[in-house]
């Protein structure tokens, strides 16, 4: 499988930000990159369920690293229709302002 990995995006308290499909994924790692102060994430998942990681917890897994189970993830207009990328979740810090980074593997 290959890995993609994403651009690091500024995370904060105040607001939720989207982590949202680059590319057609597998299997999806999602954490805070290290080059700021790694407070936690808060994430809420598509279901509208909210889970809290510490640093220790990270990175989060989406998806079976072996490439045997289905597609977790798809870039927006994939079908050709317009059709919006996959939302993984939506991530807060849980403390001061951080950076995170997502890896897929398609």
């Amino acid at each position: 499988m290959a890995r993609i990995n994403q651009a690091p995006v500024a995370v904060t308290s105040a607001t939720g930000v989207p982590i949202i499909a680059k590319t057609f994924a597998r299997y999806v790692e999602i954490q805070e990159d290290g080059l700021g102060t790694q407070a936690g994430l808060q994430v809420t998942w598509p279901n509208g369920n909210v889970d809290n990681f510490s640093p220790a917890m990270q990175p989060i897994k989406l998806g079976t690293i072996d490439g045997s189970g289905p597609l977790v993830g798809a870039p927006a207009n994939y079908n050709g229709l317009g059709g919006p990328a996959t939302v993984y979740c939506t991530v807060k810090s849980l403390g001061a302002a951080t950076s995170v980074t997502t890896s897929e593997w398609n």
